[in-house]
């Protein structure tokens, strides 16, 4: 890193009169950050290498004790003799400061807590889950193309930094590039315990690829239908679509995706993939409220229509967007979103959303804000 921020200086100071040597400095540099990326991987691979700490109280005394710290190191004047004796004082604070409290946390953050991480990978979905036993499921990759891989570069890394090593289960609402795409580079880095996705046969390679990868690692795989139930530390995951009856099986991708309905106590969250009108129509009335409701089709008008948000009445719903020529999120769709009075949490603004509960509370959050909220259905307005 000493060698490589001077480098991304020195490049961008002489690629506007020196473009060749310009070029020379920027590939050298590349390897060093390259070279730096691996060895923090290999790091975080290591037992213990990554832990995560829940922001709180507990953060805030590790990084206040760094702060004195470093303000006693330089308010100190040291003579040269004494100044390696404050420094690594510094040092040693810092270190067992945060290791304590992180040993602390270790046991503690997330417990009895579920967590929902609707990750910010573009125009695409990726949605990672938490158990309150620190178990990982994820919900799609996220895009891949224009030279850029959202499972290199967002999910996978958010996961590591967050201590996951496994995930317990990979499913893919469907087999478009911006769910699927980064779903090889997620594999490189972390063991899948299980794959699940809607299996309609799809002659495009990405999706061969990811069948051949399966096999080879000898992954097991599940076809996901409609009525599919598994429970993962307290937590109910639900397939409520496809099913092989759907009468648009094969006609599109979107209307194929797997539907997830997610379940902790009173709490109730539903992932649609790129599902739109025809299967919300199909679904109404078998679902009931939820709290937190992830667009269908990332804000598509052809998507979150007007009945099913009144039936599902969400506190919040999650737009997956970034960057497009689409129009998503349609201003139709978020009209409708704005007139059943639910959140509206958008990735492109917000980045990655985060939902954390203990089944009862419920708490989202953003870059910039943060709604609470009861789990369960809205209570009726009292009587006057």
């Amino acid at each position: 890193a000493a060698a490589a921020v001077p480098g991304i200086l020195v490049t961008l100071l002489t690629a506007p009169v020196l473009p060749a040597v310009a070029r020379s400095l920027a590939g050298g540099t590349a390897l060093l950050l390259a070279g730096l990326e691996q060895t923090a991987l290999l790091g975080a691979r290591l037992p213990g290498g990554a832990w995560i700490t829940a922001p709180g109280w507990q953060s805030g005394i590790g990084w206040g004790l760094a702060l004195a710290a470093g303000c006693w190191v330089i308010a100190g004047r040291p003579r040269a003799g004494h100044a390696g004796t404050r420094v690594a004082w510094l040092g040693a604070v810092v270190v067992w400061g945060h290791l304590g409290l992180a040993w602390y946390q270790r046991g503690t953050a997330g417990e009895g807590q579920l967590s929902l991480f609707f990750l910010s990978v573009g125009q695409g979905d990726a949605a990672a889950i938490r158990t309150p036993h620190g178990r990982w499921i994820l919900v799609d990759a996220g895009p891949v193309g224009g030279g850029r891989d959202a499972g290199r570069e967002v999910v996978a890394p958010f996961l590591l930094r967050h201590g996951a090593r496994r995930i317990e289960a990979l499913l893919i609402s469907h087999a478009h590039a911006d769910h699927l795409g980064g779903a090889g580079s997620i594999m490189d880095r972390l063991t899948t315990g299980m794959a699940v996705e809607p299996a309609v046969p799809v002659p495009d390679s990405l999706y061969l690829a990811f069948l051949d990868r399966m096999e080879a690692e000898a992954i097991p795989w599940h076809r996901g239908r409609a009525g599919d139930h598994w429970t993962l530390d307290g937590v109910g995951f639900t397939v409520l679509h496809p099913d092989t009856s759907w009468a648009g099986w094969e006609e599109d991708l979107n209307e194929d995706s797997v539907v997830l309905l997610v379940e902790y106590r009173a709490f109730r969250a539903l992932l649609t993939g790129d599902a739109g009108l025809p299967v919300e129509r199909r679904l109404r009335g078998r679902v009931g409220h939820v709290d937190v409701l992830k667009a269908g089709h990332h804000g598509s008008r052809t998507a979150t229509g007007p009945e099913w948000l009144a039936e599902l009445a969400p506190s919040a719903v999650v737009v997956s967007v970034g960057r497009n020529r689409y129009g998503h999120p349609a201003t139709a769709t978020l009209a409708r979103i704005a007139a059943v009075r639910a959140a509206l949490w958008r990735t492109d603004r917000e980045g990655t959303v985060t939902v954390r509960t203990d089944g009862t509370r419920v708490r989202v959050e953003g870059r910039s804000r943060h709604q609470e909220f009861e789990a369960g259905p809205p209570r009726p307005a009292a009587a006057q």
